[in-house]
């Protein structure tokens, strides 16, 4: 991954917390949330990228989000 798209993908996640924190999420929810949506979407990205026309990316984010839930869920 370049330097570009990590700055990039850093700078997001920035916006996110900030956009969060301005709707009176703490900070420290605000910056956790942002930094899981960050991986949500570089993960799904990723995948998407690597298997081409197999599904949609807003598929692979709902399945990437769902991973992630049940995994903070304990499942």
């Amino acid at each position: 991954m370049s330097v570009t798209v990590v700055i990039k993908l850093a700078d997001l996640s920035v916006a996110r917390a900030d956009a969060l924190r301005g709707r009176g999420v703490s900070d420290l929810i605000a910056r956790l949330t942002a930094e899981a949506g960050t991986a949500v979407f570089k993960v799904a990205f990723q995948r998407w990228i690597v298997e081409p026309g197999q599904r949609d990316l807003s598929q692979l984010v709902r399945e990437c989000l769902d991973t992630l839930g049940a995994v903070g869920a304990g499942r």
